[in-house]
């Protein structure tokens, strides 16, 4: 009875040492080690150097969801930030939510706001605002930053607007000012392009298109022509068809030397924005603030 007895206790020793669950919980189990903070932490960096960004995010939110102290709310703001600007998802990073962010957060997220909103292309002059309301970002660690996006910010937005270009007299800015009024200058107006298309092609001639605009003058004067010659000739039908077709393509030429303004001038704006990018290094800022408190990579 006793050897039954030391048996039964000695199994159940033996039982409760191995069971799997007790592994699980000393993280022994694969599948534990595969969810600790460590690995979701490893394989976040090992996605962001491999440039799948917005998975690194869905995987950065799992590590948070399951560990919510395991990392800083100033790093995961950061990264999380800087992870959907390198996806794209700029409209994401506008739609945060602001509240209940101590001023470093605040300061340094709002970075990548107001370069979502660069990005966008859509110079919205009331949420720039309220991106730049934070005036106590302007005098901290983040103060260099913040001036050189407003500097950036107000060359686009009068470049854009076609209002006055901003002066400075810093040198730092000087140079990307004068090229933007420089660049300005070869602007196209839409409403002449449109005047100018009453002749056929000179539209298109204007806009900076002169072979669209020279093969747009033969097609119209060829069709004009034909509808001529078949009216002449008591050739109705034909002259209707002709006529209808002429007629399209003589309206075409009007609107497509407006819209080629248009596209002219927007081709202006990228080119300026290419260079603005050189000059103000916007990105790099960005890496900087990643790299100073996000999750370490080797981003760069």
């Amino acid at each position: 009875m006793k050897n039954t007895l030391f048996i039964s206790l000695l199994s159940l020793l033996i039982l409760i040492i191995f069971n799997p669950a007790n592994a699980s919980l000393n993280g022994n189990d694969p599948l534990s080690r595969e969810y600790s903070p460590e690995s979701l932490t490893s394989f976040v960096k090992y996605l962001i150097d491999n440039a799948e960004f917005y998975r690194a995010h869905a995987e950065l939110d799992r590590l948070t969801s399951y560990y919510p102290e395991y990392i800083t709310p100033l790093c995961y703001n950061i990264t999380s930030s800087y992870l959907l600007f390198k996806s794209g998802r700029y409209n994401d990073i506008l739609a945060k939510d602001m509240v209940n962010k101590d001023n470093s957060s605040l300061c340094a997220i709002n970075i990548f706001r107001i370069d979502s909103l660069i990005k966008t292309g859509i110079y919205n002059d009331q949420l720039m605002d309220e991106l730049f309301e934070y005036q106590h970002c302007f005098e901290g660690e983040y103060s260099d930053l913040y001036k050189k996006r407003e500097m950036y910010y107000a060359i686009l937005k009068s470049f854009n607007d076609e209002t006055d270009l901003i002066q400075t007299d810093n040198n730092k800015y000087h140079d990307s000012c004068v090229y933007a009024q420089n660049l300005s200058q070869e602007k196209k107006s839409p409403l002449l392009g449109a005047v100018a298309g009453i002749i056929p092609g000179m539209g298109y001639v204007y806009a900076g298109e002169t072979g669209t605009g020279v093969l747009a003058f033969i097609v119209i004067a060829a069709g004009s022509a034909i509808t001529w010659g078949a009216h002449v000739n008591k050739i109705e039908p034909l002259a209707a068809i002709s006529g209808a077709a002429t007629f399209f393509m003589y309206s075409g030429s009007i609107a497509g030397g407006y819209m080629q303004a248009i596209k002219f001038n927007r081709g202006l704006s990228e080119k300026l924005v290419v260079r603005l990018d050189r000059d103000f290094l916007l990105d790099r800022d960005r890496d900087d603030l990643y790299i100073k408190c996000g999750i370490e990579s080797n981003v760069r």
